[in-house]
């Protein structure tokens, strides 16, 4: 009898669990498929994708309430300025008080969305990245959170070109894909997907402008630097507070990328410890990918 009670218990948790993942989706969903200010067909069959998705749930109050008005709107297979600022105030009027999750949880699921949402009809414009930057720019708390940080690096490398270049559209295209369920989407191009991921590696990448804490730290290096040998930069740290190791392992804090000259460095962070520490980020550690540049620069501050 206790095993089924709890049994019971998980299954409760897990349901509510999903259905409050499910609205965060949703939400992220539908700032994704505007960012561009234009709603296509291959965006709208998304929306309907997402009630097949959780038509399981519909039981659930909230989410019947979604189901049968995005179902409603999408029936003529268009989706209104009128209808869609619609969706997005039932969004924001439904209630689930984040009760399984907590803000940074919840906003990092609706980052997923926005993934989605971007992707979903298989072209990523530049109107999209900056819309893409605002909402980076609007949840700043995610800041040290996978994968605020290397989303945020890579955005404002393109903003900073003022134009999307192929290459970059590529990237942006493997990047997003990674935070979405490829086995259950209608339009995007899972083919296409895969071919890219062959073509492309993500590579580590630098945090911009992370806050840099010494004491009680734990600081890894690699590269190079011009500035200091490696037992002068662990010999810093330590009289800053913080401790050294040189090898990133479980409870490192921050992993410093050393650059001998050019301080465009965002796509610079290649090499076996980067890719412990990128893993590690993956996996929920809260380790931080640091340019040495923001290094020397907080021993000043």
């Amino acid at each position: 009898m206790m095993n089924e009670e709890r049994n019971n218990d998980i299954r409760k948790f897990s349901f509510s669990n999903e259905s409050d993942k499910a609205v965060h989706i949703l939400e992220g969903l539908l700032k994704g498929i505007q960012a561009d200010k234009k709603i296509v067909s291959e965006e709208v069959d998304e929306l309907k994708n997402w009630c097949k998705k959780y038509n399981n749930f519909i039981d659930v109050p909230f989410i019947n309430e979604l189901i049968v008005s995005i179902s409603a709107i999408v029936q003529d297979n268009i989706v209104t300025g009128e209808e869609y600022d619609d969706l997005i105030w039932l969004c924001g009027n439904i209630n689930t008080k984040n009760k399984y999750f907590n803000t940074i949880t919840s906003d990092l699921q609706r980052l997923h969305g926005y993934f989605h949402g971007i992707l979903a009809d298989n072209k990523i414009a530049y109107e999209e990245i900056q819309s893409l930057q605002q909402w980076l720019m609007e949840n700043e708390h995610l800041k040290n959170y996978y994968p605020y940080d290397e989303i945020c690096s890579k955005v404002i490398t393109t903003i900073n070109q003022k134009k999307l270049a192929e290459e970059d559209e590529k990237f942006f295209k493997v990047f997003f894909s990674d935070f979405i369920d490829l086995t259950n989407t209608i339009s995007i191009n899972t083919d296409e997907i895969k071919f890219l991921k062959n073509e492309i590696t993500l590579p580590g990448i630098c945090s911009v402008d992370p806050e840099i804490i010494f004491h009680h730290k734990l600081f890894c290096f690699t590269g190079n630097s011009k500035r200091a040998k490696r037992n002068e930069i662990a010999d810093i740290i330590k009289q800053k507070g913080g401790a050294y190791q040189d090898t990133v392992i479980l409870n490192t804090d921050y992993l410093i990328v050393g650059a001998e000259s050019s301080p465009f460095w965002v796509f610079s962070c290649y090499g076996r410890k980067v890719e412990k520490a990128r893993d590690l980020r993956i996996n929920g550690h809260k380790i931080i990918i640091a340019h040495e540049v923001d290094f020397w620069d907080a021993l000043v501050e």
